[in-house]
């Protein structure tokens, strides 16, 4: 039952989304991480490090100052409006959804599909208009994590995600990625906002064809669950 309402799920996303492509590989083709040389690299290479569970990798697409972005109206998200989630929480949202040793079980499998086509936009933000320097990239998403806990247990997320991304030579590069030897490179782009835009595609699924994971994902009203309210669960 779960797999055909997965597959119905997959169907209804791309038939919604007709004008765009997209791939959702079990493990992406290729051993090493797609070059985050252009804008669109940079957010391939992050779905990359989500298919293949990789939090070691993880920390070198997000710049020091990034910044995850709960939707609005998204429950999972009130306790970030004030202190925002930033980069520390992203890396140790990773590595216990990635790797384990948090409150929950790591993920047994994590497919994430985005656009084949990334189209890269200006930053519309007060002093980001250069877009030599600044962009912005919105994709279509599908994501599906299955957690082991007995049985598999699958949840599946679907909508857009908008991601900000910044050339390298005007980026915060992080302390601990600077003492490895990385540098500003104006070849290099990384991401410094995520604004996760998937919570209202999920309002009015059928009960049932949304299985979010026990405990802190389930305590949502109208089992609706975000990409933000699955990060969010496994924060601890």
């Amino acid at each position: 039952m779960r797999r055909a309402m997965a597959a119905a799920l997959l169907a209804l996303a791309l038939s919604s989304c007709a004008r765009h492509t997209f791939v959702l590989p079990v493990a992406p083709p290729g051993p090493q991480a797609p070059a985050a040389s252009t804008p669109a690299g940079a957010v391939q290479r992050l779905a990359w490090y989500w298919n293949h569970a990789d939090a070691a990798g993880y920390p070198d697409v997000l710049t020091a100052d990034y910044v995850f972005v709960f939707a609005p109206g998204d429950s999972a998200g009130n306790a970030f409006r004030t202190h925002p989630w930033l980069r520390e929480s992203e890396l140790q949202m990773a590595q216990h959804l990635f790797v384990g040793g948090g409150d929950q079980p790591p993920a047994s499998s994590i497919q994430l599909a985005i656009n084949d086509a990334l189209v890269a936009a200006p930053d519309p933000r007060p002093g980001c208009g250069d877009v030599r320097i600044h962009q912005t990239i919105r994709t279509n998403v599908f994501l599906k994590v299955t957690v082991d806990r007995g049985a598999p247990d699958m949840t599946i997320i679907t909508g857009t995600a908008l991601f900000y991304l910044v050339r390298g030579d005007s980026a915060s590069i992080p302390a601990e990625l600077a003492a490895k030897g990385m540098r500003a490179d104006s070849t290099r782009w990384w991401i410094t906002r995520w604004d996760d835009e998937t919570f209202e595609s999920q309002i009015g699924v059928p009960a049932g064809a949304i299985r979010p994971a026990p405990g802190p994902l389930s305590a949502r009203s109208e089992d609706v669950i975000s990409w933000g309210a699955l990060k969010a669960g496994y924060l601890q």
